[in-house]
């Protein structure tokens, strides 16, 4: 298999520019070992994965690196979707790079990332009370009475993560059924959307938000930016309205059918 390089380390991870360096150094080197490091460190997608041997010295250089655990799942769905037999195919037992259910795990995993940044939702471990006073914890994960949680408690990386994978596959699938109504395919609009519709959930968006949605669907993405600016929600949250709006007008005119 020739040599891919995926790397998984970003500003957002709190690390220094040498320390970021450093950690990919190490990546590259584990990789060129011939380790795959997220399928050593990660439970199996799928039983028929095959996956190379551990070099002890490639097990030490990536027990070293500082990765958060939702960056080695990105990494882990791009590696999946990449990598492909000798001749192009998908090895025996692995997703088609293709396939449906393979495309929309790749793209939750890039929305959990995106999330997960301090700039949107942030990580923690600790229940926390939020700015409006609700207990939340793990990726914006608003406590419910069944997970019997307080403030204070802490969770594991892994109910992190599950938590995510119930309130982020809501999130995502409403944003990817609005993509396809509107005619957009971009994966980071469709990632933005989810956001926005993971802050404000279904019941806001789109419907208290009549004349951005109507631009949107009409291909007046600037239009629709600029709209964001008379709603309440632009004085609550500025920094993600902002970036809602910057992402639509990165989206290219509509053409004409």
């Amino acid at each position: 298999m020739p040599y891919s390089r995926f790397e998984p380390f970003s500003s957002v991870d709190g690390l220094s520019d040498d320390q970021w360096a450093d950690n990919v150094a190490q990546w590259k080197a584990a990789q060129d070992a011939g380790f795959d490091p997220v399928a050593a460190t990660q439970p199996q997608i799928d039983p028929g994965f095959s996956n190379e041997a551990t070099p002890p010295d490639a097990t030490a250089a990536l027990r070293s690196a500082a990765m958060p655990h939702d960056q080695w799942q990105l990494a882990r769905a791009q590696q999946l979707a990449a990598r492909g037999g000798d001749d192009g195919s998908a090895p025996h037992g692995a997703p088609q790079t293709d396939s449906p259910d393979a495309q929309r795990e790749a793209q939750l995993a890039a929305f959990q990332t995106l999330m997960a940044a301090p700039s949107e939702e942030g990580r923690r471990n600790d229940v926390y009370l939020d700015s409006r006073g609700i207990p939340t914890v793990g990726i914006g994960h608003r406590v419910l009475p069944k997970d019997n949680l307080r403030v204070g408690q802490r969770i594991s990386d892994p109910q992190v993560d599950a938590y995510f994978q119930q309130d982020g596959r809501v999130a995502l699938d409403n944003a990817m059924a609005q993509a396809k109504q509107a005619g957009i395919t971009d994966p980071d609009f469709v990632n933005r959307l989810a956001a926005v519709n993971f802050q404000l959930g279904s019941k806001k968006w789109p419907s208290t938000f009549p004349k951005t949605w109507g631009l949107i669907l009409s291909g007046d993405y600037s239009g629709a930016a600029d709209e964001l600016n008379n709603s309440d929600w632009v004085h609550q949250t500025p920094r993600r309205v902002d970036a809602f709006a910057k992402a639509l007008r990165s989206l290219p005119p509509r053409t004409a059918p």
